[in-house]
């Protein structure tokens, strides 16, 4: 496997577009649409598991976040209750 075809791997897995990651991994602006397609295929294995690495590292980060989100939601909701009963 060359660089450029570890690179495309990489942008790729994070992306998903295979002309934009030709151009990133070096390959002429004017052929990256077909270098892209071809890539996309003939390192197809590499890309699926270079994106479930890529997924696997986002996850639990991701979980944090939803949970971070959602507690605020449900706090701004209490307070929204609290603020509208009368005393």
């Amino acid at each position: 496997m060359t660089e450029r075809q570890d690179k495309f791997i990489e942008h790729y897995s994070i992306t998903g577009n295979a002309t934009d990651s030709a151009i990133k991994a070096g390959y002429s602006e004017k052929t990256a649409k077909q270098k892209g397609y071809e890539l996309k295929n003939i390192l197809r294995e590499q890309i699926n598991d270079q994106t479930q690495k890529v997924l696997a590292d986002k996850i639990p980060s991701s979980l944090h976040f939803l949970s971070e989100l959602a507690s605020s939601d449900r706090k701004c909701r209490l307070e929204g209750i609290l603020s509208a009963r009368t005393f």
